[in-house]
């Protein structure tokens, strides 16, 4: 029996030997692998520099709108949107320097926990969707 597939790596067709093989030669596999390493190891970085900074930005009380962007996890733009329709406060220092309180980012988060944006790790498709409509 032949079953015909495309290497994941090189995008060529090729005839698999078994069922369960998705590479058309070991080199290909190979760079498959490192790639998939390497993939790996770069989330594991980015997740630990988040929770570097999430942790040094929990001991501060005022934010400047790109540090509250980080600890909420979204863009500054986002921020700046947030403050111009009065769903979260920011004191005005100069021409240039705005800071939030953590008191009124918290604040926001709980009147209105609906709005709250949530990691794509923490999403969960089912509590939207009933299993019938996923399929």
């Amino acid at each position: 029996m032949e079953v015909k597939r495309i290497c994941q790596w090189c995008g060529k067709p090729f005839i698999a030997q078994k069922t369960t093989t998705c590479y058309c030669s070991p080199q290909c596999s190979k760079r498959g692998y490192k790639h998939r390493i390497k993939e790996r190891k770069m989330e594991l970085r980015h997740i630990q520099e988040m929770q570097e900074l999430r942790s040094s930005l929990e001991k501060q009380e005022y934010f400047t709108f790109s540090q509250a962007a980080r600890l909420m996890g979204v863009s500054r733009q986002y921020i700046y949107k947030l403050v111009k329709e009065d769903k979260l406060r920011a004191s005005r220092l100069s021409g240039r320097m705005a800071l939030v309180r953590r008191v009124d980012i918290e604040l926001m988060l709980k009147s209105k926990p609906y709005e709250r944006l949530v990691a794509k790790s923490d999403f969960d498709i089912t509590e939207y969707y009933t299993a019938e409509e996923i399929a």
